[in-house]
């Protein structure tokens, strides 16, 4: 069944700001898809080059799942404030490679965070000790997660999957499978082949989703039993359409699913549990 109301792609005059200033997305005729008391989640996969960043919030609350690379942090907090949003009450890492990782650390001296989760143990790299060390330095809690913590808020249920029977940090990274009544997303940071097989047969059924983000870039070719098994209307890939990513755009393609790049814009999802808008904003020029 269909759950996207419509694509929707937000129209700006550019100015000097993240998202184009003040965000008005179009709709259609003089019906907004949602009313103005109706419950929502709101999940918005930020531009940030071929690195991830994902903005979860529901019921008030707010979770920023990875950060990208440094230089990404002040370009995630201007999103931020260009969304009204000064806080961000959950940090989460999926791993801690520098393009997932490191963002927060120049985050945290731009917007306050509630806690910083991690799923890793401290000295597991010098990413992570940074970070760390990044969030005591701003009193902000630090917090060991593994798949058994439910991290679920505003409304929303959150599952957890994690593999560590394969000793590779990519391979170990968390899944987070995040539903809002009869919507949900999936986000697979970057596991590789190996994970894409064993997440597929561990949670068959309850790997299902309407928005699948394609692991680590789109770098790895995803097992053709992942994509099928989650079955989504729709992959993110934060990355472009290149010649480091023609292989999984080709197949992921060649099984009907759309794709939608993240470094052409930040993209924002809504549901209200029962369907999607999809807005896509202006590409952002980032300063090299």
């Amino acid at each position: 069944m269909k759950k996207f109301f419509a694509l929707l792609i937000a129209l700006f005059i550019l100015i000097p700001s993240a998202l184009a200033g003040e965000i008005k997305p179009l709709v259609y005729g003089d019906e907004q898809p949602f009313s103005p008391d109706e419950e929502v989640m709101k999940v918005y996969f930020f531009q940030v080059r071929a690195q991830d960043a994902t903005l979860i919030v529901a019921g008030g609350e707010t979770m920023l799942v990875d950060a990208g690379h440094f230089e990404s942090g002040p370009y995630i907090a201007q999103y931020l404030r260009d969304l009204g949003i000064t806080r961000i009450d959950y940090a989460v890492n999926s791993h801690p490679h520098d393009d997932h990782i490191n963002g927060f650390i120049s985050l945290m001296d731009e917007i306050e965070i509630g806690a910083f989760y991690v799923c890793f143990p401290r000295y597991v790299n010098q990413e992570m000790i940074n970070a760390i060390s990044a969030a005591e330095k701003h009193n902000i809690p630090v917090v060991v997660y593994d798949e058994n913590t439910d991290l679920s808020f505003g409304g929303n249920k959150i599952r957890l999957y994690q593999n560590l029977e394969i000793n590779n940090m990519n391979a170990n990274s968390m899944v987070m499978h995040v539903s809002f009544g009869e919507c949900s997303t999936v986000l697979t940071g970057d596991i590789n082949r190996t994970v894409h097989t064993r997440l597929a047969e561990d949670w068959g059924e309850n790997l299902k989703c309407d928005i699948f983000k394609l692991p680590h870039h789109g770098l790895y070719t995803p097992k053709k039993i992942m994509i099928t098994t989650a079955d989504p209307e729709i992959c993110v890939l934060t990355n472009g359409d290149n010649k480091q990513t023609n292989e999984t755009v080709r197949f992921v393609k060649g099984w009907k699913y759309p794709i939608i790049h993240t470094p052409h814009g930040t993209i924002e999802y809504t549901t209200n549990g029962e369907y999607w808008t999809q807005i896509q904003y202006p590409k952002v020029e980032w300063d090299d």
